[in-house]
């Protein structure tokens, strides 16, 4: 933003964070010819500034400070909006998009009710950084193929908007009424399962992962959807569905992945996403003596809280169906070496004309970002699947409103993005080891589950 002849930034990533590290990497290998990690454009539109200065404990931390926007983004060349910034005109349908889906007292997902102008301006300092940051909303996955999520990300207009705002003072305006988006279909047909009855939530600590089973109608069946529900929405931030033989043991807890076979997973929920649901001629079959398994994601809030959740599979009203089926792309030889960034990538040839339904990626906390491209035989390459950030405690439903037909003689490369050096969350307090693939919180993963209708 310009200020007193000058500018003043308006985005800042901690170089230990996803984004900053990454960018980092990227600054480094490219000084000179740096182009914008985030939207693609050179650098003559943009500011990027490398300092250093001092943490909390005293300790001298490099903070990458980028404004991402380009000047005519932010009105250095065209000026402010000729119109007056109001909250009711400008602010609340921003408000009412990226925030109250979850921040709202009717959702209860997340802390702070934003559904007012007086709840607004009492936090606008918090909203600012977490939008400015686009850290929140933490929808961070993008395709060339369409969305994942009703929920966007804050553009730079919006964050723009918000800024210009702030700065005359949070006008109220005349009152217009801004309603949250409803998404949820109508009920249908559906077994309803419950999982996790009489289980509490940790009160305190980071977030984890709990596995929970229920046992199938034994004669087996089949659907096309499923959604979750949970006690409380507040804690619960992701689920991943599997159904496995009732005689297999699976863990009461994990790191963020259950390990198993492909052929067991069904997908993923997640507050925002779009919900788990088959098209056309597919369904979803579960053999007779099997069990539903659940690893969900609990984030605890201070207090002990219902643990428990409903699955809803939706029954297929299909008389014949035909079931999608999984695809691996994984490494287990890679080594993250201490101190370094490094790049896996697994490339995988189409052999025979297939439609994409969903994906579902697998890395821990050394990973940064996490891409899926698909470059057909004779063609410019796609992106199928990117994230800005990843973040294991923000996963979501990867699942194309409309699937993707893949080419025969196209190629598939995963990228997965890594960084073990000091700054790197995970090794906060401890000198950077090299890291390989396992189980444990401190181990990584690389790994993409594709589900496709052949």
């Amino acid at each position: 933003e310009k200020e007193n002849g000058g500018f003043r930034l308006i985005r800042r990533e901690n170089y230990g964070s996803p984004v900053g590290r990454d960018s980092a990497y990227q600054f480094e290998r490219h000084f000179g010819q740096i182009s914008c990690h985030h939207c693609d454009q050179n650098r003559g539109n943009h500011l990027i500034i490398v300092r250093k200065v001092e943490s909390d404990r005293k300790e001298k931390m490099k903070v990458l400070v980028f404004a991402t926007l380009s000047l005519a983004a932010v009105g250095l060349q065209n000026g402010p909006k000729p119109s007056p910034v109001t909250y009711y005109k400008d602010i609340a349908p921003i408000i009412a998009s990226k925030c109250l889906p979850c921040h709202s007292k009717d959702m209860n997902i997340a802390p702070f009710d934003f559904s007012t102008y007086e709840s607004v301006t009492s936090k606008v300092e918090l909203i600012r950084t977490q939008l400015l940051a686009k850290s929140m909303p933490p929808i961070w996955a993008t395709s060339d193929f369409g969305d994942f999520s009703h929920i966007h990300s804050v553009t730079d207009d919006e964050a723009v908007v918000f800024q210009q705002w702030i700065q005359h003072k949070m006008p109220e305006g005349q009152f217009e009424k801004h309603e949250r988006p409803l998404w949820h279909n109508a009920p249908r047909l559906f077994i309803e399962l419950k999982l996790g009855k009489g289980k509490m939530v940790k009160p305190e600590g980071l977030p984890y992962w709990s596995v929970s089973s229920v046992d199938l109608p034994a004669k087996g069946g089949h659907f096309e959807g499923f959604t979750v529900i949970p006690d409380n929405t507040r804690v619960v931030r992701s689920a991943t569905l599997a159904i496995v033989p009732k005689s297999m043991v699976v863990p009461a807890e994990t790191n963020g992945s259950m390990d198993l076979p492909s052929q067991y997973l069904v997908g993923v929920w997640a507050p925002g996403y779009f919900e788990w649901n088959l098209k056309g001629t597919l369904w979803r079959k579960y053999p007779a003596d099997s069990k539903l398994v659940v690893q969900v994601q609990y984030r605890p809030t201070g207090k002990a809280e219902r643990a428990g959740i409903v699955v809803d599979l939706l029954n297929s009203t299909l008389k014949k169906g035909t079931e999608p089926t999984w695809m691996t792309m994984e490494n287990k030889e890679f080594v993250i070496p201490a101190g370094k960034s490094n790049t896996v990538e697994i490339k995988s040839t189409i052999m025979a004309d297939r439609t994409l339904i969903s994906i579902v990626p697998e890395a821990r906390y050394y990973a940064s970002r996490v891409e899926l491209i698909y470059t057909p035989k004779a063609g410019e390459p796609k992106t199928l699947f990117k994230t800005m950030r990843w973040d294991p405690n923000w996963v979501g439903n990867y699942m194309f409103a409309q699937p993707v037909v893949l080419a025969k003689g196209g190629t598939l490369t995963a990228k997965f993005f890594y960084n073990n050096d000091e700054y790197c969350q995970i090794n906060e307090g401890k000198k950077p080891k090299p890291v390989k693939d396992g189980a444990g919180v401190s181990d990584e993963i690389c790994r993409m589950h594709l589900l496709f209708e052949l």
